[in-house]
């Protein structure tokens, strides 16, 4: 098999980046307001966002999806988005996962522009860096559960003699294994999005994004999704975006934004907004200024 490498242009230099690093709240105590200095520090930025804003055209009417949007995401961290439906959470989810572009601003991911790639090199970052949770699973109906976690293996190049025992291993890892046969039709809510969730998981990307995953899900089996979410991030490191209106997400978060009218109007680190890890019961405030 041949093994193909792409050298992808446009690398930011680091020498003279803006510093958009949230303080941790003083009001907190060190060891309770949910910040991590290893994670959050300059040197540590995924996914810069300058300036994004997305304007869509509806005969004479435009459509300001996204309003100069500025913010940070840190390699290693569980960042929420919450808002309503319309507010510009999904808009935001396909530029900075390389789905769309941007009407106007940049999106950076490991300091390469996304704007400047081509069709190949985009689909490079889709297949090896990201990795997609949908709300409404997207499975192949006509493939097994097997089948749809490895066809992205299969699209990256990967052979039979790989592709399987990988496959089969990502769906032990979400807890499967033993319906890897099964159709979508033959498996609840639920073990479909975990079919979906090790799908994402295929190509051991550095970032997942999850678009409303609990959207179609009773409040159980979310507990279960958002569970599972955890104990991926903390064997593999990644990191994790996800947009949600629903509040039993958040439980996970480390910072959570929330999104109104295509704009950012406040960020929190979880403590603040008083929310224990691994609860999923919690009265959300966010303050108005």
């Amino acid at each position: 098999m041949a093994i193909i490498t792409i050298f992808l242009p446009n690398q930011k230099e680091n020498s003279n980046k803006m510093d958009f690093v949230q303080e941790p709240p003083s009001s907190l105590p060190i060891d309770s307001r949910g910040y991590k200095p290893e994670v959050y520090s300059p040197g540590n930025v995924v996914i810069e966002v300058r300036n994004l804003t997305k304007t869509y055209t509806m005969g004479p009417t435009l459509i300001n999806a996204l309003k100069d949007v500025t913010m940070d995401i840190y390699r290693g961290e569980y960042l929420s988005i919450m808002g309503p439906s319309g507010s510009g959470k999904s808009t935001l989810f396909n530029m900075i996962g390389a789905l769309d572009k941007p009407t106007k601003g940049e999106v950076y991911l490991d300091n390469i522009l996304l704007s400047s790639l081509d069709q190949r090199e985009i689909a490079y970052i889709r297949s090896r860096k990201v990795g997609y949770i949908f709300q409404t699973f997207n499975l192949i109906g006509q493939f097994n559960a097997l089948e749809n976690v490895t066809l992205p293996m299969i699209f990256a190049g990967l052979p039979k003699s790989e592709y399987t025992g990988k496959g089969m291993v990502i769906l032990e890892e979400v807890g499967l294994g033993d319906r890897y046969k099964h159709k979508p039709h033959e498996l609840s809510g639920g073990q479909q999005q975990r079919v979906a969730i090790a799908r994402a998981l295929a190509n051991d990307p550095s970032i997942i994004l999850a678009d409303e995953p609990t959207g179609n899900l009773d409040l159980t089996t979310g507990k279960d999704i958002i569970g599972l979410f955890k104990g991926i991030q903390e064997k593999r490191g990644v990191t994790f975006v996800v947009n949600t209106h629903d509040q039993k997400m958040l439980s996970n978060s480390d910072r959570i934004i929330w999104f109104e009218d295509g704009s950012i109007k406040r960020i929190r680190f979880r403590p603040e907004v008083g929310i224990e890890e691994g609860t999923i019961e919690s009265k959300v405030q966010f303050e108005k200024n």
